[in-house]
């Protein structure tokens, strides 16, 4: 048997073997144990720039992997890295990654079970991040350690790259790119399968209206309003409280259903619910004349609109999909009102010319139009090496021919070169990221740990 015969042998019986080296049982306690940290983002402190409790959970994951055999860093609280370098490669040999995130989107209302606990029943486990992002990360840390015991021949070096704030704006990807080598490959398994190749462009914008009256022009004054936790999530509360001579009253709140920020369309927006109640209140014309300004503006361009059409920003393509509109998070005090919306539109259209024309809009209504952040869209095209290369993986795997998948959702691929988003949503199953009772399929979990696995295998000796 020559060498390359007996080389590529050992190749084929490494990816036969792969899935009986996966410890299941330990991983599934390990996501258990880490669902149980609350990474909700919060004040920053020394060493923790988006709070103790992110700041627990990547301590927990890159302490996890020191348990298993493998390299971990830390890079100054903002990402941290897990990684296996075979025997065969050295510290300049090339590296594949995977990226996925600790924190989490905060809980809301709605649960049935303890959100922070990691609750096993029914083939399920159910807590926040389960399926958005740990329960993914650990499945992928799980698939490291068995290509590491499998002793698979590998050329390049494998590093699970973690984050600590993906859900508020991925500052943590531009720490890491400052000093950190970047991969020649990489996924994120942050999404759906079979393999996302076009991502849509995001953009964050504030319509606001600042009250030139503090005292208001009406019997009542305004004291706050509220509602969303997350500008990329459907809010399922709101409230407005006003006052009336010295009596404070809720006048009105409102519930709705949570979804993700990227596909508005399945929630029910309690900004809607309450802009919409608090017009039709019998008090209404008593109300500060620059308050209702605001909400009839919001009821007339923005309220159950979930593509912006309303404010001519609405978009659609055959292939990538159309544009998406979420009213996310709405604050007012006694001198202003504003709402943060999440807007994104397929990666082939240029994003300028829809928010200028939402910019005049708001001018024309005497409202103010602020853009926050903007990121922009990717697109792979479907005989890429790295597309190509992982959806053979999936399809070997699962016995389905497949397609590559657009999505209205943002991941890490848009932060690093030659990254896509590679699971772990099998098609047909219910996404529960960002909503009440979040919960990965155990079997699910277990699946894509195997085909995440093999991928490192494929990448790692393309």
């Amino acid at each position: 048997m020559t060498d390359q015969v007996q080389t590529e042998w050992r190749y084929m019986m490494n990816e036969k073997s792969l899935a009986a080296f996966i410890d299941n049982d330990a991983m599934l306690q390990t996501l258990c144990e880490c669902i149980a940290i609350k990474s909700v983002s919060g004040k920053p402190q020394e060493g923790m720039p988006f709070g103790k409790g992110v700041a627990e959970a990547l301590g927990f994951i890159l302490a996890k992997g020191r348990e298993l055999g493998f390299k971990a860093v830390n890079v100054d609280g903002y990402a941290g890295y897990v990684e296996y370098c075979p025997e065969n490669c050295t510290d300049d040999s090339e590296m594949i990654g995977v990226l996925g995130h600790m924190d989490v989107v905060p809980a809301g209302d709605g649960w049935n079970t303890d959100p922070f606990e990691g609750v096993i029943a029914d083939g399920r486990i159910t807590g926040r991040g389960a399926l958005d992002d740990k329960g993914p990360v650990i499945a992928a840390l799980y698939a490291m350690k068995a290509l590491k015991d499998s002793g698979a021949e590998l050329k390049r070096r494998i590093r699970l790259i973690v984050g600590t704030d993906e859900e508020t704006g991925s500052t943590d990807m531009e720490r890491y790119k400052k000093t950190e080598e970047l991969p020649v490959y990489a996924f994120t398994p942050d999404a759906m399968f079979p393999v996302v190749n076009s991502e849509k462009s995001m953009v964050v914008f504030r319509i606001s209206k600042r009250f030139s009256d503090r005292s208001g022009a009406g019997k009542y004054t305004l004291v706050s309003a509220s509602g969303g936790l997350a500008v990329n999530q459907v809010p399922d509360k709101a409230e407005m409280i006003l006052k009336f001579g010295e009596k404070t009253e809720i006048i009105r709140n409102t519930e709705g259903r949570a979804a993700h920020g990227s596909t508005p369309e399945a929630g029910v927006n309690a900004i809607d619910s309450l802009l919409k109640e608090v017009a039709a209140d019998s008090r209404y014309a008593g109300f500060p004349a620059e308050l209702r300004q605001f909400i009839e503006f919001y009821n007339e361009y923005m309220s159950g609109d979930t593509r912006g059409i309303k404010l001519g920003a609405g978009y659609s393509d055959e292939k990538l999909g159309g544009s998406t509109f979420n009213a996310g998070v709405l604050g007012a005090d006694q001198e202003h009102i504003e709402v943060l919306v999440d807007y994104r539109c397929p990666a082939n259209e240029d994003c300028e010319p829809y928010l200028e024309k939402i910019a005049q809009v708001c001018s024309a209504e005497g409202l103010e139009f602020e853009v926050v952040k903007k990121k922009q869209g990717l697109y792979f095209p479907e005989d890429h090496e790295l597309v190509k290369t992982l959806m053979g993986v999936y399809e070997e795997e699962t016995g389905e021919k497949a397609s590559p998948v657009n999505m209205g959702g943002g991941t890490y691929a848009k932060s690093l070169p030659n990254t896509v988003a590679f699971g772990s949503i099998f098609p047909g199953r219910e996404d529960t990221m960002h909503q009440a009772n979040e919960y990965i399929d155990i079997k699910d979990l277990l699946a894509s740990s195997r085909i995440y696995a093999k991928a490192m295998m494929k990448l790692a000796n393309l």
